[in-house]
């Protein structure tokens, strides 16, 4: 049975289970937990901020019962504001084309899918900055590695059916150095398996995006 999750900061509680309204969570940590099913949904509070949180999903949903994320109320877009939190390592597997090219290391992501299929990701706002820290200009070439949403491939072959829509996102404070590192607003990547033969390639297929709008992001929209 498809169950419906509520998520609203000033009225919820993370010892909720986040079922109605009126038991929903207070964080995205307590969405992190959930082991979510095809077909559920999470809803987040319109005209909440979600200060230094971050969304990780690593379930799947399925082609005709996708996982989805979206909005609830009245008022503007719900806002994730990651602030630098939300740490993942990125390692592609292997040396790129130049030994120059940085190809692992720690990023910073609001929205994460890992390894994920059948997902959709509608009218939420975005950002990730990094204005209050310490060293963390624009050009610092060793600045932390950002995105507002990040979609990996790795070791589960083939990758369908992600849909992002209706998303803003701004303020993304990323490394314009390591320009294979997940950095900017949206950004997709297939990394190598750590078993290839068993799961073959890791690659992606039916990728939707529409209806976003990306500004002020580095180092790529």
């Amino acid at each position: 049975m498809c169950k419906t999750y509520y998520v609203n900061p000033l009225t919820g509680n993370d010892e909720n289970d986040g079922l109605h309204e009126d038991r929903a969570f207070a964080t995205l940590f307590a969405v992190n937990r959930l082991a979510l099913a095809p077909g559920d949904t999470v809803l987040l509070r319109r005209g909440c901020r979600f200060e230094k949180q971050f969304l990780q999903l690593q379930c799947s949903g399925t082609e005709g019962s996708p996982i989805t994320i979206g909005a609830y109320g009245e008022g503007c877009a719900p806002c994730i504001a990651a602030d630098g939190q939300g740490i993942w390592y990125q390692d592609y597997g292997t040396t790129l084309d130049s030994p120059a090219h940085v190809y692992q290391g720690y990023v910073s992501s609001a929205v994460l899918l890992y390894d994920v299929e059948h997902v959709v990701i509608h009218d939420i706002e975005i950002s990730n900055q990094a204005v209050e820290i310490l060293g963390e200009d624009y050009s610092a070439p060793h600045k932390m590695n950002r995105t507002g949403v990040a979609v990996v491939a790795k070791d589960k072959g083939v990758r369908s059916g992600i849909t992002l829509r209706n998303l803003s996102i701004h303020d993304v404070n990323g490394n314009v150095y390591d320009k294979h590192m997940n950095n900017g607003g949206i950004y997709m990547t297939a990394l190598k398996p750590a078993d290839e033969k068993a799961t073959g390639v890791a690659r992606f297929k039916d990728i939707t995006v529409e209806g976003c709008f990306v500004y002020k992001t580095s180092r790529w929209g």
